[in-house]
């Protein structure tokens, strides 16, 4: 049942070293790994996992955000950009391998730790699906934010500000309406459009890699 959560991200991992062709991403990669353990790590020594549902929509929510979006989405590119001494494309484009490598260590943890009985079809494939097409549609706004900044195109700039909190915002409400059982048929349809959506970033992606 675990099967797919636990290898989605790494096959992503090695899918996109195959098209990507970027080995010098492979120590981001470790990085990303690393990261994850330390902080599935710390939650362990100093949390309590399960936690009671409650019935508030936006207590859910902010929850969601918070904990698997806003901060490791957040605080781990931050932490990699402050230390690494490359330059902004290179941190730019780190974003999909660093994140993908983080996630396949803390979602499978997260969802794990918080479930008692049985997993349901949502924990163990769409939402693993949501996680990943959220970092692949950051990572690309990421790369062209970068661009925009370095030809000071001050509209596509606040444009792909605006996509990359669009995108990170989406995650914390499917698990929202999942978790609490509410407007599912809803989440489940705009789930399925942001998921094709980040299929297109993927083909722009590629045409970009075919370009260079």
């Amino acid at each position: 049942m675990l099967l797919f959560l636990l290898l989605l991200f790494p096959v992503s991992l090695v899918l996109y070293f195959l098209f990507a062709r970027e080995k010098k991403f492979s120590l981001v990669v470790f990085i990303g790994f690393f990261t994850g353990i330390l902080v599935c790590a710390i939650q362990f020594i100093v949390s309590y996992a399960h936690r009671l549902i409650p019935d508030s929509f936006f207590q859910n929510y902010f929850y969601y955000f918070i904990k698997l979006s806003l901060l490791p989405m957040l605080l781990v590119p931050a932490g990699f950009c402050v230390l690494s001494k490359n330059t902004w494309e290179y941190k730019a484009k780190a974003i999909f391998p660093l994140m993908a490598s983080f996630y396949a260590v803390y979602l499978p943890y997260y969802i794990m730790s918080m479930t008692d009985s049985r997993y349901s079809l949502y924990d163990i494939s769409l939402r693993p699906l949501i996680y990943l097409a959220m970092i692949i549609q950051i990572s690309y706004s990421a790369k062209r934010l970068v661009y925009c900044i370095q030809e000071d195109n001050k509209s596509q700039k606040l444009k792909n500000i605006i996509l990359i909190i669009v995108y990170m915002l989406f995650p914390a409400f499917a698990d929202t309406c999942f978790a609490a059982l509410k407007m599912i048929y809803i989440a489940c349809v705009l789930s399925f459009g942001y998921l094709a959506y980040s299929g297109l970033c993927l083909k722009k992606e590629y045409k970009l890699l075919k370009n260079e």
